[in-house]
């Protein structure tokens, strides 16, 4: 039954673009909206579609927007995106100074974070906000110059900021990863806040869906080597594999 009703909600999605909650409920009487909830939680971490504020919209229709570059990047690898995150979560420690990237997948995370005793600072507005629902946690955010791209902030100002903090472990996502280049991005400002964060950090988890392996992008911010632990969504080769032992670097796939 719980298999058939989300098939429903997800044809009538994909066939009108996007549904508001009260469409929804009208659609599937006789469910509470918990359930309604937990039905698009797993309809999104299928790829089948993106919770938006008040609904749900497909993923072909984010897809579409193209004025919108960071839904469309929120909408890609949805499945292996929630898969990292899964897997990132029991690293998230309480009493603890952490640092969450931005970027799609940090936001997920953000969204899975339960509500507990941590201090977390991010560059990204999403992400703090979304972290603010969390009424026991502390959340610090960054200033800087906001990117609508990526909906980061970066620049001097928040260099300055990473540099007076303390960070225990940090949470970094990335554009791309090559042997021969490292961890990339596209954004000068955001690579040099990154290499920042990377330096004042005791602890780096990279996080980062397998479809980024073998991808380079213009900037260099950090190698395999300024990394403590690697998260994937899927097995890597043998090669890279063979690296993250030879440098004592955890890896999670």
């Amino acid at each position: 039954m719980n298999v058939f009703r989300r098939q429903i909600i997800n044809d009538y999605i994909q066939a009108n673009g996007k549904a508001t909650y009260d469409e929804l409920m009208e659609l599937v009487q006789d469910v509470s909206c918990m359930t309604l909830r937990r039905d698009l939680e797993i309809l999104e971490k299928d790829g089948q579609i993106v919770r938006v504020r008040g609904g749900a919209r497909s993923v072909t229709s984010v897809s579409n927007d193209g004025d919108d570059k960071y839904a469309i990047r929120a909408a890609a690898n949805v499945a292996a995106k929630m898969d990292v995150v899964e897997k990132t979560l029991p690293f998230i420690e309480p009493d603890h100074s952490m640092y969450f990237d931005s970027g799609s997948t940090m936001m997920l995370l953000a969204s899975k974070v339960e509500n507990g005793y941590y201090s977390i600072t991010t560059c990204a507005p999403n992400v703090a906000i979304e972290l603010m629902k969390k009424s026991k946690t502390d959340v610090t955010l960054l200033g800087g110059r906001l990117n609508r791209d990526t909906l980061a902030v970066s620049g001097i100002s928040s260099i300055k900021e990473v540099e007076d903090i303390n960070i225990d472990t940090a949470i970094m996502a990335t554009s791309g990863y090559s042997e021969d280049f490292g961890f990339t991005s596209s954004s000068y400002d955001e690579a040099q806040l990154k290499k920042a964060v990377i330096k004042k950090a005791r602890k780096v988890i990279m996080i980062m869906d397998s479809t980024k392996l073998g991808k380079n992008l213009q900037y260099t911010f950090a190698h395999l080597s300024d990394v403590d632990m690697l998260i994937l969504s899927s097995c890597p080769d043998d090669e890279l594999i063979e690296l993250c032992n030879k440098m004592e670097i955890q890896l999670i796939y």
